[in-house]
């Protein structure tokens, strides 16, 4: 009989074989290995020769994975006190078609999107925000308020965005409602995965942000200081530092130092969770814009609600000048007109909140130098914009001396 360990050569090297022949294992081929060493191929036929006597061919014709994968689960049992007839029943209770579904997975888009909302109501969200959401994802409940939740595919997203045919902005909103509202199912184990993170966002053509004419501030600024004086402050504040309506909203006479003249944006009120707290420098206008201002304690917005203070906004701005308010149109002027100022954009993009990249790509549109001069010239005794800085120094000077006193 031949010796089952042989050296051969194999691709022009010499190799140790181990020849396994089929009255050995039963298998239905021969099965040959090779080895770089005499002592590893003998160490290996003598091994399964062992776990034939022992555990029979089977065993023996495991790879070394499963043989790990075996080790392992074995592990896992004995950590548990269980043994492998145990395993073995629980696998049979667990057959496919016998396992009952988790009430998760029953669940219709209608139920869902109620379970989202009802989980909304901590009040962290602007009400703004809460707005955008009722409207995307009730019209998504229109369409597929009785489907089940799991069922909603990429596929069913896609269709239907391209059914409603809206422009590319608004479709980018709908995706991102959507994302939230998806991401809110997955998080409470209601589906396996978020199916609006593949549906594709579109892409939009870089759009010149909108901002207020000198003109039209002007014309504001002397329409509010007349029929509106409780909008001088926040409108002020909006248009010469650039802070966030729903900060603004929040914002206390005592977050405002005219000593340091600096704008304390607190942690609590900044519209973003993760944003740190920022100090926001005041120009000479806003501070002689502020002086003038007789009230200087509690809240600086004295309108009951956010929805309120935009309303009177908005009808002061149509009634002084006869157009409407263009979205962001305080934080874009700002951003706009300081920036040509200085033409710091690390500096205005730490007053706004935002990185620089955010800061350009969305709030600094293109103006001349001469109008951001312009601009920080605007105080309320002012009625021309071209007006030198000498007003603005006055107002500034009296306002500090007063702050002395």
């Amino acid at each position: 009989m031949k010796s089952p360990v042989v050296q051969t050569l194999v691709r022009g090297k010499l190799r140790w074989t181990v020849n396994l022949r089929k009255r050995l294992t039963g298998a239905p081929s021969y099965c040959r290995r090779y080895f770089s060493s005499e002592t590893k191929a003998r160490k290996f036929y003598k091994r399964i020769i062992r776990e034939i006597v022992h555990h029979g061919v089977t065993f023996a014709e495991l790879s070394e994975p499963v043989r790990a994968a075996l080790a392992k689960f074995y592990g896992l049992l004995q950590a548990k006190h269980l043994t492998l007839e145990d395993a073995e029943q629980l696998v049979e209770k667990c057959q496919p078609g016998e396992v009952e579904e988790p009430e998760a997975t029953r669940l219709t888009v209608s139920e869902a999107i109620k379970l989202f909302f009802d989980d909304c109501t901590d009040g962290a969200l602007e009400k703004g925000t809460m707005r955008e959401y009722h409207s995307h994802l009730d019209a998504f409940e229109k369409a597929f308020g009785k489907r089940l939740l799991i069922d909603i595919n990429k596929k069913d997203i896609t269709s239907w965005l391209k059914a409603i045919g809206v422009k590319d902005r608004t479709k980018k909103n709908y995706i991102t409602s959507l994302r939230t509202f998806f991401a809110f199912c997955f998080r409470e184990e209601m589906i396996p995965k978020n199916p609006a993170l593949l549906v594709r966002k579109p892409k939009e053509n870089a759009k010149t942000p909108a901002i207020l004419a000198l003109e039209d501030i002007t014309k504001f600024a002397r329409y509010i200081c007349q029929h509106e004086p409780r909008l001088i402050a926040p409108i002020a504040i909006a248009l010469f530092a650039g802070v966030r309506m729903s900060e603004l909203f929040e914002l206390l006479w005592s977050d405002i130092n005219f000593t340091t003249q600096e704008i304390h944006i607190r942690k609590e009120i900044s519209k973003k969770p993760k944003q740190k707290e920022r100090w926001i420098i005041m120009s000479d206008n806003l501070i002689a814009w502020l002086s003038a201002c007789p009230k200087k304690e509690g809240k600086i917005c004295q309108y009951p609600s956010l929805d309120n203070l935009w309303k009177r906004r908005r009808k002061a701005f149509k009634a002084a000048t006869g157009k409407a308010w263009p979205k962001n149109g305080a934080r874009h002027s700002f951003a706009s007109y300081s920036w040509t100022v200085g033409r710091d954009l690390k500096h205005t993009a730490k007053q706004l909140g935002n990185s620089p990249q955010i800061a350009e790509k969305n709030y600094i549109a293109g103006v001349e130098g001469e109008k951001g001069l312009m601009f920080i010239q605007i105080v309320p005794e002012s009625k021309d914009p071209t007006k030198q800085t000498g007003d603005a120094a006055k107002a500034h000077s009296s306002g500090a001396a007063e702050e002395k006193h």
